[in-house]
C-alpha cells in the first residue's frame, strides 16, 4: 500500500477594481447552505455519501495492526464517518513488533476480536489455536478478554448479527489429518460462553446459528451442534468459505468451481444450493451486515441472481470490510509504523555502498508514531473514494489488561469458566 500525499499552492496579484465597477453582491440572508460535516468527517457528505447519510444508523468497524496493539476503529454515517480508535488490544509484557488480528460485528455496539503478536504466524500451533480472544464494547471501549484462545485464520472470529453471537475456532494436531480436531466456542455480547463443541476433522469458516454452528468440512457444508455432532447439510464443489447466515435460516457461501473461478451459492434448508453469482477467484466476497444481512462484493461475471435470496449486491471491491448497512467499504488499514516496517523490508539492501556512514539506520516503526493513521474507503451509494485521518482518542486501557488465559497458564487466579492453555 502506498501513502499518497498532495499539496497545492495558489497565488496571484490583488488588483484594484476599475472606477465604476459594480461591487460584488452579498449572499442573500435567505440563502441556504449544506450543513457542515461533523469534525473529522467526510467533506461534502451530501455529495460523497449520498442522501440519508445523516439519518442512517450505518456503522463501519475495522482493525489496524500496530506495534502498541491491535486497533479497533469505528465510524458512523451520522457523523460523516469520522473515524476514531475505540480500543487497543495487546498483552502486557509480551514482545511484539506488531499486533495483528481480525474482527467482526456482533451487533451495532459489540465486536468480537482475535489478536496476537505477528510472530505467532511463524509458529503453526500458535497460528492454529494460540491467539487471544475478546469482545469489545464499541460505545464505551471496554474490552472483555475471554478465557480461551483461537486461531488466526482469516475467518476467525465469525459473527451472526441476528443472534448477536460470535464463534471462535481453534485447531489441534493439524499435521496429522487422522488426529485433527476442531473446537468452536460461541459467546454472546457480554463474553459469556453460550456453547462449546469439539469435533474430529478440520471444520473451517464456522459461524454461529441458533442451535450451534454451520461450517465447512472438506467439500461439505455441515451443521455442528453443541454436543459436537456433525450433520451434513449440502455438498459443494470445493471447501465452502465466506459462510454467512442469511434471513429465514438460509446460508450463503462461496466455493471454488475451478482453479480460477468462484461461485456464490445459497443453501435454503434442503436440496442442492442455488447458484447466485460467479466470478474470478479472489474477485468475489460475501460479507455480513446487521440484522442478518449479507452483501455480495467484488466483480461478477454477468448479472448476479440475488433477487429474493436475502443477499444484496454492493458496488464495492472485494477484500474490504463492509459497514453494517452496506454504505461504506473499508480497505485494509496499515498504521504508519507498520507501513514503515514494510517499506524497510521491501528496500532492504538497496542502495548499499561501502561509503555509507557507520551508525546510520533506516527508520523503524517506532519512529513513525507521530504520523497520522489514514483509512481509505468507498461510499457504495455514490462510488466516491474517501481518504480520512483517524482521531487519536484516548482508550480506557482495558485492552491491555492480561488475558485470563495467561493468568491460568501462570497459575494465578482463574476466572470462572476459564480453561488453561488453549482449552
Amino acid at each position: 500500500m502506498a501513502l499518497l500525499a498532495c499539496a497545492a499552492v495558489t497565488g496571484g496579484m490583488l488588483q484594484a477594481a476599475p472606477a465604476g465597477a459594480t461591487p460584488a453582491s452579498r449572499p442573500s440572508a435567505h440563502a441556504t447552505t449544506p450543513p457542515p460535516a461533523p469534525s473529522g468527517g467526510v467533506h461534502d457528505p451530501g455529495g460523497k455519501l449520498g442522501r440519508g447519510w445523516r439519518g442512517s444508523a450505518d456503522r463501519a468497524v475495522t482493525a489496524a495492526a500496530d506495534a502498541d496493539g491491535l486497533r479497533i476503529l469505528v465510524a458512523d454515517s451520522s457523523k460523516a464517518y469520522a473515524w476514531k480508535t475505540v480500543a487497543l488490544l495487546a498483552e502486557p509484557g509480551m514482545p511484539a513488533d506488531s499486533w495483528i488480528g481480525n474482527q467482526c460485528l456482533m451487533d451495532r455496539s459489540h465486536a468480537a476480536v482475535v489478536y496476537a503478536p505477528r510472530a505467532f504466524t511463524n509458529k503453526p500451533d500458535l497460528m492454529q489455536g494460540g491467539a487471544f480472544a475478546a469482545v469489545v464494547d464499541l460505545t464505551s471501549g471496554k474490552v472483555t478478554k475471554l478465557p480461551f484462545t483461537a486461531s488466526l485464520a482469516y475467518f476467525d472470529p465469525s459473527c451472526n448479527t441476528a443472534t448477536h453471537q460470535a464463534a471462535f475456532t481453534g485447531f489441534r494436531d493439524m499435521n496429522d489429518a487422522a488426529s485433527t480436531r476442531t473446537r468452536v466456542i460461541t459467546v454472546d455480547v457480554s463474553g459469556r460462553t453460550r456453547g462449546t463443541a469439539a469435533a474430529r476433522g478440520e471444520i473451517t469458516s464456522a459461524v454461529p446459528v441458533k442451535d450451534g454452528a454451520v461450517g465447512a468440512l472438506g467439500s461439505r457444508l455441515v451443521h455442528l451442534d453443541r454436543s459436537g455432532k456433525v450433520k451434513n447439510l449440502a455438498d459443494a464443489d470445493s471447501a465452502p468459505f465466506d459462510i454467512r447466515p442469511a434471513a429465514d435460516g438460509r446460508i450463503a457461501f462461496l466455493d471454488r468451481t475451478s482453479k480460477s473461478t468462484a461461485r456464490a451459492r445459497l443453501y435454503t434448508g434442503h436440496g442442492r444450493p442455488k447458484s447466485i453469482a460467479t466470478g474470478r477467484l479472489g474477485d468475489l466476497d460475501l460479507m455480513p451486515g446487521d440484522a442478518g444481512r449479507v452483501f455480495l462484493t467484488g466483480r461478477t461475471k454477468g448479472s448476479p441472481a440475488t433477487a429474493g435470496t436475502g443477499v444484496t449486491r454492493l458496488n464495492a471491491p472485494a477484500g474490504t470490510d463492509v459497514s453494517s448497512q452496506g454504505r461504506l467499504a473499508v480497505e485494509p488499514v496499515l498504521t504508519p509504523g507498520v507501513r514503515a516496517g514494510l517499506t524497510h523490508i521491501k528496500g532492504a539492501g538497496k542502495g548499499f555502498t561501502k561509503s555509507a556512514e557507520p551508525g546510520s539506520r533506516t527508520a523503524t516503526p517506532a519512529d513513525e508514531g507521530g504520523q497520522a493513521l489514514t483509512v481509505t474507503s468507498t461510499a457504495t451509494t455514490t462510488g466516491a473514494k474517501l481518504t480520512q485521518s483517524v482521531r487519536h482518542d484516548a482508550v480506557d486501557g482495558s485492552g491491555n489488561n492480561p488475558s485470563p488465559v495467561l493468568a491460568a497458564a501462570t497459575g494465578n487466579h482463574r476466572p470462572r469458566g476459564a480453561s488453561p492453555g488453549r482449552g
